[in-house]
């Protein structure tokens, strides 16, 4: 699942961002597969790499990625 979080009114989406980690982190056992990236600050293939990675643990992962359209 894809969630963009955008718009003019930060404030909101930054409550709807809180929430949607809250929720990963109560449904989560360990919380290892929750990974904040900053869209300036790396490139493609690394936040490629993310994804390509398998975890131990049968947990989905929750990737956030900030800042993807500044470029």
């Amino acid at each position: 699942m894809i969630i963009f979080l955008y718009g003019q009114d930060s404030y909101r989406s930054k409550q709807k961002l809180e929430e949607i980690i809250l929720y990963y982190k109560e449904s989560g056992k360990s919380g290892l597969n929750l990974i904040a990236l900053d869209a300036k600050d790396i490139t493609f293939s690394d936040f490629y790499d993310h994804f390509k990675t398998v975890s131990m643990f049968a947990e989905k992962k929750l990737v956030i990625l900030k800042n993807v359209f500044t470029n």
